[in-house]
């Protein structure tokens, strides 16, 4: 959880306390949650003793397993119209793209740090490879590239996405 301040941050946490809210259902159901008036929608009762008026929850799109969702709240009702909600949504995708990213460059520095990692996670690849050729008749090139787009629209990391190519891991023996 991250708070642009400190109201925010507490609002966010009735949240966890409730095991619900607007933030934690659009993320959980990848939904966009928007509560015009907080003190007409009952579903989380929290946020009305909390002293605002709306919310809107917007789904980023997956990373991994993390799921995530920016809430916007105000103290007046009715402040999102549908102009808002695109304006959001928009931000969303371009903060999701970065969280990609983000996500990535981190499993970059895990198997980065490990050498032999990184060896079993390029021969699975390699391996992967491999297999999208004979299957595809495709060059080499073609078939790193179709493994990357089906990797990125999947949201896998591409290890994981190669292990199920060739119906699992391969194995890789090295002396240190």
């Amino acid at each position: 959880m991250a708070s642009g301040n400190e109201r925010a941050a507490a609002l966010d946490g009735i949240q966890y306390v409730y095991g619900d809210g607007p933030c934690l259902t659009a993320a959980r159901e990848h939904v966009v949650v928007h509560v015009p008036d907080v003190a007409t929608d009952q579903r989380w009762p929290g946020h009305t003793a909390a002293g605002i008026a709306s919310v809107l929850g917007v789904p980023f799109e997956p990373a991994g397993e993390a799921r995530a969702a920016l809430n916007i709240y105000a103290d007046q009702p009715h402040v999102h119209d549908k102009a808002a909600v695109e304006d959001a949504r928009r931000e969303v995708i371009l903060a999701s793209s970065a969280r990609r990213l983000a996500v990535r460059l981190a499993a970059h520095r895990e198997t980065e740090g490990d050498p032999v990692a990184a060896l079993e996670s390029r021969t699975t690849i390699e391996l992967a490879a491999g297999i999208v050729m004979v299957r595809n008749r495709c060059t080499q090139q073609e078939a790193v590239e179709i493994l990357k787009t089906v990797s990125d629209h999947r949201n896998v990391k591409p290890r994981e996405l190669a292990a199920t190519v060739g119906r699992g891991s391969a194995s890789t023996h090295v002396e240190v």
